[in-house]
């Protein structure tokens, strides 16, 4: 449930977190994985094995921190590619403005007098592109606003996983020298009773 937290922290519209129960169970934990693996890596483009899964739910050294090394990296680029998407439709935007020119340049060449008539439908038609350019305008404004919140957002994300990995290096290295120790305990024992034997 905590890879869930993290991929939600991101990507909101990928993550249902009552789908992921919170156990310590090796079924349940598993369960949780392939739910990920089918519901939300899949959208990702994030090819998990099903040997990673395994060793992750069995603790073994050095799973996590293979697995957290490429969704850290395909986290990147799924933000690099919305980014992307959103300046495009920025750039359309802004296309939008161009027939406004036309119009202007096209009543540049027009007579200076006209009937009262003439005029006042004159008058309106200016209004009206006036007021659809300055529509456009606070609309690009918008955006504009949105993704200097949404950059500052992505470079929090980008330091709070950061600080997220640092933490499962700092628990993997306490815990490190134990399993060690505890093996080379387990070796002795064995060169023992192997001793006693003879």
């Amino acid at each position: 449930t905590l890879v869930a937290e993290v991929i939600r922290y991101y990507f909101p519209d990928l993550i249902d977190i009552h789908n992921y129960i919170s156990s310590s169970a090796s079924k349940q934990k598993k369960d949780n994985w392939f739910t990920l693996k089918r519901k939300v890596f899949t959208r990702l483009g994030f090819d998990v094995p099903e040997a990673i899964i395994t060793d992750i739910c069995n603790a073994k050294l050095g799973a996590v921190d293979i697995f957290l090394y490429n969704l850290r990296i395909k986290i990147d680029k799924q933000l690099e590619s919305r980014t992307n998407i959103q300046k495009r439709h920025l750039a359309s935007t802004e296309q939008t403005l161009f027939p406004l020119t036309a119009v202007n340049q096209k009543h540049k060449g027009e007579p200076r007098f006209s009937t009262r008539s003439n005029v006042t439908s004159k008058s309106n038609n200016n209004l009206n592109n006036k007021w659809v350019h300055q529509s456009d305008f606070n609309e690009l404004k918008q955006q504009c606003l949105r993704q200097q919140q949404q950059l500052g957002l992505l470079l929090t994300k980008t330091h709070s996983l950061e600080h997220f990995v640092q933490l499962v290096d700092k628990r993997i290295n306490e815990f490190s020298p134990a399993i060690v120790d505890k093996r080379h305990t387990k070796h002795s024992d064995i060169l023992a009773k192997k001793q006693q034997k003879k």
